[in-house]
């Protein structure tokens, strides 16, 4: 996460305060895991798409996930999703010059403060229902 961090704030006596002002924003890092490494975050889904499904089922933290599930929600967000359009973009680029130096940037506007306008982006709403699965 980057923006102007105010350390002033826990010059006083009183719980730490964190004050983060100005244009707020979240560092995605590289789109590319270092050589030898695993990919991790947004990098299963950048590098070695071919095997993403399972490359997602061995990451850390993750155990007793379904291929067949994740394979799924993969195919949903890359129909339906503009953010997972948008990295498949860096992705496609990427292998037709993988010497350039490409970035992705993802920019929103807000019109209103966020904390108490968060409206819908569609009309629709979907759910996972436990055991509703053919």
């Amino acid at each position: 996460m980057g923006g102007k961090v105010d350390a002033s704030v826990n010059q006083t006596k009183g719980p730490r305060t964190f004050k983060l002002s100005g244009q707020n924003y979240h560092q995605i890092g590289s789109l590319l895991p270092p050589e030898g490494s695993t990919p991790k975050f947004a990098q299963l889904y950048i590098y070695d798409t071919e095997n993403e499904v399972q490359n997602r089922i061995h990451a850390p933290r993750i155990n007793q996930l379904h291929a067949e599930i994740v394979q799924d929600l993969k195919q949903m967000l890359d129909e339906q999703n503009v953010l997972t359009k948008s990295f498949r973009m860096v992705r496609d680029k990427f292998q037709e010059d993988s010497q350039s130096n490409i970035r992705l940037r993802l920019i929103g506007k807000r019109k209103y403060d966020g904390r108490r306008y968060n409206l819908p982006t569609i009309s629709e709403v979907a759910a996972l229902v436990v055991g509703d699965f053919d």
